[in-house]
C-alpha cells in the first residue's frame, strides 16, 4: 500500500465526529488528539516549525 493511502486511512481511521452540544472546541478529545498528529507529522516533514 502506497504511504499516503496508509496515512489517509490513518487519518479517516479516528472518530473525530464533535458534539454539537458541547461548549468547548474541540468537542471531542479524539479531534485534538487529530491535530496534534497532523502538526507532529508536518513538523517531521519541515513544512511547519515549532
Amino acid at each position: 500500500m502506497k504511504p499516503v493511502v496508509k496515512r489517509f486511512l490513518k487519518y479517516a481511521s479516528i472518530d473525530t465526529q464533535g458534539d454539537e452540544n458541547a461548549a468547548v472546541c474541540p468537542s471531542n478529545e479524539n479531534q485534538r488528539f487529530l491535530a496534534e498528529l497532523l502538526k507532529d507529522e508536518l513538523q517531521e516533514m519541515g513544512i511547519v516549525k515549532t
